[in-house]
């Protein structure tokens, strides 16, 4: 089971953003969501950003994304939107945010099928 302590969260652009401590290779993660059968964003300028979920709507939202860490070159981020019960603590310029149960649940679904698909040469 994943500790969420052990990764950075933040909030930033209306999304909880979790700093991952390596990088995901977006080609291997687009093949496994798509073998699982989720729809996947497809953006042809950013090749190494991937959004995806089964709550997508037409206009281009997806719940989940991942993408470089622009703070953190080698690093990714999966970000998805806030629930209500996160308490944001608004005190910097990335807002921390402390993570309720259901987001405490995408992170323990997600992360650990994030960190399988580490680019090739990252450390497990």
């Amino acid at each position: 089971m994943v500790s969420v302590m052990e990764y950075e969260a933040t909030l930033a652009g209306g999304q909880v953003r979790i700093h991952l401590p390596f990088a995901v290779d977006p080609q291997r993660l687009s093949r496994q969501l798509l073998r699982e059968g989720f729809p996947l964003a497809h953006e042809l300028h950013t090749t190494d950003t991937q959004g995806w979920g089964n709550d997508f709507q037409a206009n281009g939202y997806y719940p989940y994304w991942v993408y470089p860490d622009p703070e953190n070159p080698g690093r990714s981020v999966f970000a998805f939107n806030p629930q209500p019960e996160d308490v944001v603590d608004n005190g910097g310029a990335d807002e921390h945010v402390e993570l309720g149960e259901r987001s405490v649940k995408v992170v323990r679904r997600w992360v650990p099928v994030l960190e399988r698909l580490q680019q090739a040469g990252e450390p497990s």
